[in-house]
């Protein structure tokens, strides 16, 4: 055996040729989950593995490296010897799939010179049994290169390896997932300068036990600090914090809920704290019973236009603690004053709500790989309430079908912030649990794999409501759901007296869709802004309602100008403009479709939208 420098990436070529003792026959393919290669010196760098395909017409090794397969060890998890005798185990993150039948090339690479491996070499002997080598181990071949790119062969050398797949031992397994422990935050307002990094900690506001009242009912400050400021004082600890809030839940007169908690310093608990007056102390003390403070990392926070025009804004605080609420999931924010605080800048943002998020579609992510006589099938349920004390999940376990939306169109499913999910079936499992089942057939070599990093619900909320007031004014309108048409310019000497329209739409039971048109006459100076929206005519299929189970239900309906604007001579479209004149027929037109629903789980769809301009 001799050694082989690895500062320039060395290669070995294999087959896969694994079988199947059941079937008798070759296997599709396999797990790859680890390698085994041997050192005789190492240096102070990392040294790295790769998996690559081998082009089956010129046996050359490509720059494809198959996705996962590299795994990098440092110096001291690299273990050298005199004798061929002690491996290095390179585990992969996860097992990589090898087709079978395949050549696949395994590439060593570092970066420091001091790697030397182990290879056979004809003609030389073993350093183990000191016999000499007459045969190739295997029908591979062994490469050098200078570059990564350009690979020079040695058939008369082989890396010593070790190769191991995975040889599953049950035909089926089941693996249960829950939604994130994020909490969906309504804010209130926030100190200046507050800086939103995404990843940064967060803490809320301290709830503080203690073993007898400090401060009374007055001494509270207001969260504007306006007035006086009265702090508690843990000189031990070197923290302090300001009142916010005394007895926050009618039950324990000597409890306090502390914002602007020092970031370093943090309160402990059997330590002896002090009432401070604007800075001054007081003679007022106690002891510390418990300390609760609410911790999460800062994960989306929105200041986006939608959010200012509510007044509000809208933080995702992920990783938390679930102590955002009461232990039983209540809050009541206006009295408990909560807050979460920047523990990298101090500043902070007062809390308004804990809010669920109501699901009325899902398109499902599920990644990885199901092989040949290997399936992967997935259930979900969902909290059925949004209220904090009803823990209920949906009554249907929902099929998750890969890339199929799912309509949540029978019954409410939500997922709420983790701090509200403390009762019933959703207190452990989560407000949304999946559950799926991963099954194989008799080829122990094959099963399905899931990426969980690739692994995702994308949930969709409807904004809809079921109310059309002032639609029919110029601009405006109380509905929440409407599409408004690009203005549509006939061409020469094509001027319309009537105008249809068409629609294709998924229109359950307790749903509507309506349709608005505005015309403009040629000659007419006004803009489209001066001239209001007219309901138009549902004259075709009045009460034909979509299955809720067909998610495919679409129906044609027809809409035509009313009855009550064919005023021409010949029953042509007339309208009056904003100075009195009286207009027959039009030169541009434009549509306004609004989709309403008695419950916002409830969503009308439309497709295939044509408006026809007729000339009598």
């Amino acid at each position: 055996m001799s050694v082989y420098e690895t500062n320039f990436p060395i290669a070995q070529t294999f087959f896969v040729r694994a079988f199947d003792e059941q079937t008798q026959r070759p296997s599709l393919g396999v797990y790859l989950t680890k390698a085994v290669l041997y050192f005789s010196s190492k240096d102070n760098g990392p040294v790295t593995i790769e998996i690559r395909t081998v082009d089956a017409d010129t046996n050359n090794i490509t720059n494809d490296i198959l996705p996962r397969s590299k795994k990098t060890l440092i110096s001291s998890e690299v273990n050298v010897s005199t004798d061929a005798s002690l491996g290095t185990t390179f585990e992969f993150d996860t097992p990589i799939y090898l087709l079978g039948g395949r050549e696949y090339a395994l590439i060593v690479k570092t970066d420091v010179p001091g790697f030397k491996i182990w290879t056979s070499q004809l003609g030389q002997k073993d350093v183990a049994s000191n016999e000499p080598i007459n045969q190739q181990p295997d029908s591979g071949i062994f490469f050098a290169s200078s570059n990564g790119r350009i690979w020079e062969p040695y058939s008369d050398q082989d890396l010593k390896y070790q190769l191991y797949v995975a040889k599953f031992k049950h035909a089926s397994a089941t693996a249960s997932f829950r939604n994130q422990k994020i909490e969906y935050v309504k804010n209130t307002s926030r100190s200046a300068g507050f800086k939103a990094r995404v990843g940064q900690n967060v803490e809320g506001g301290t709830l503080l036990t203690l073993n007898l009242p400090i401060a009374g009912v007055s001494q509270i400050s207001n969260t504007e600090l306006t007035g006086p400021i009265y702090k508690i004082v843990d000189p031990v600890a070197g923290a302090n914090g300001i009142i916010y809030a005394k007895d926050p839940y009618g039950t324990t007169p000597n409890q306090y809920v502390l914002g602007d908690v020092t970031l370093e310093n943090k309160f402990q608990t059997a330590n002896n704290v002090t009432l401070y007056i604007d800075g001054v102390a007081s003679a007022n003390t106690a002891n510390i019973e418990s300390i609760i403070t609410p911790t999460g990392k800062l994960r989306n926070y929105d200041t986006s236009q939608f959010s200012n025009l509510t007044g509000f804004g809208y933080t995702q605080i992920a990783n938390s603690s679930g102590d955002f609420a009461k232990s039983d999931g209540s809050y009541d924010f206006e009295t408990q004053k909560q807050s979460y605080r920047s523990q990298e800048t101090g500043n902070f943002v007062f809390i308004r709500d804990l809010e669920s998020i109501p699901i009325h579609k899902s398109i499902n992510l599920f990644s990885g790989i199901t092989p040949q006589g290997s399936k992967m099938a997935f259930t979900g349920q969902f909290a059925s309430s949004d209220t904090y004390n009803v823990g209920t999940l949906t009554n249907k376990n929902y099929n998750l079908n890969l890339n199929v939306p799912n309509y949540f169109n029978t019954e409410d499913a939500w997922v709420r912030s983790y701090s509200t999910e403390k009762t019933g079936a959703i207190q452990t499992g989560g407000s949304v649990q999946v559950s799926g089942t991963l099954t194989r057939d008799t080829n122990p070599f094959h099963g399905p794999a899931l990426d969980l990093r690739r692994t995702a619900l994308l949930t969709t909320e409807f904004v809809i409501n079921n109310d059309a007031t002032g639609e029919d004014g110029k601009v405006g309108g109380n509905a929440l759901a409407k599409y408004i048409s690009r203005v549509v310019t006939l061409e020469e000497g094509q001027d319309a007296e009537d105008l249809r329209v068409y629609i294709d739409a998924y229109k359950p039971f307790n749903t509507d869709v309506k349709v608005y048109y505005k015309i403009l006459h040629r000659e007419d100076a006004d803009t489209f802004d001066d001239v209001n929206w007219v309901e138009m005519t549902q004259t075709t299929n009045e009460n034909t309602y979509s299955k809720l189970e067909n998610d495919d239900d679409f129906n044609e309906y027809e809409f035509n100008v009313p009855t009550a604007k064919l005023t021409g001579t010949n029953g042509e479209v007339e309208y009056t403009n904003s100075q009195g004149v009286l207009f027959t027929g039009y030169k541009k037109f434009q549509m306004k479709i609004v989709l309403l629903s008695a419950a916002s789980r409830l969503y009308p769809r439309v497709t295939n939208v044509r408006g026809i301009a007729l000339q009598i």
